[in-house]
């Protein structure tokens, strides 16, 4: 089933193409007639894009880390969270595809939900549909260059993923 979905969401990202989105937090999402060609990867418009507040911050040797959870999702009955660092030289997003029961299955929507936003917020809609048609496909992408960036992704095979913005 969250094959599926995870399908149904590539196609959809895929033929709404790419948009030019503004910095500002309010309409970080919202898209206007011209594509966009660079990335946006200014930390406040990232924020905005998940659109939930950080349940947890840690900070890291060179950056910080910000984890995410539902709101009904606790330490003791989730598999990792959503995260999204913020380090030296690159911005990491990384979330776990979890499936076991229905319960599982919506937090990892919820999760893809995140990583669909922040990922077309920063990229646009169509980068983030090659991302997302590489994780399906459980393909890795190596320094592609997406919205003058390089970017790398490692699918984890169905389970942990990970998606590498370099500055």
């Amino acid at each position: 089933m969250s094959q599926r979905l995870l399908a149904c969401l590539v196609l959809a990202i895929a033929a709404t193409g790419c948009s030019k989105s503004t910095p500002d937090a309010a309409i970080a999402t919202q898209p206007s007639e011209a594509p966009r060609t660079v990335a946006q990867l200014g930390e406040a418009g990232l924020l905005a894009a998940v659109g939930s507040p950080a349940v947890y911050k840690y900070p890291l040797d060179d950056g910080r880390d910000l984890n995410f959870r539902a709101e009904d999702c606790t330490l003791q009955d989730c598999q990792r969270p959503f995260k999204l660092e913020f380090r030296k030289g690159r911005i990491n997003l990384s979330w776990e595809q979890i499936s076991g029961d229905a319960k599982l299955d919506a937090l990892n929507l919820q999760n893809v939900q995140w990583a669909d936003q922040v990922l077309a917020y920063a990229l646009c809609k169509e980068a983030t549909a090659k991302i997302k048609a590489s994780i399906a496909a459980n393909t890795p992408v190596r320094g592609e260059v997406l919205q003058g960036h390089k970017a790398n992704l490692m699918p984890g095979g169905g389970k942990q993923v990970l998606v590498t913005i370099t500055l």
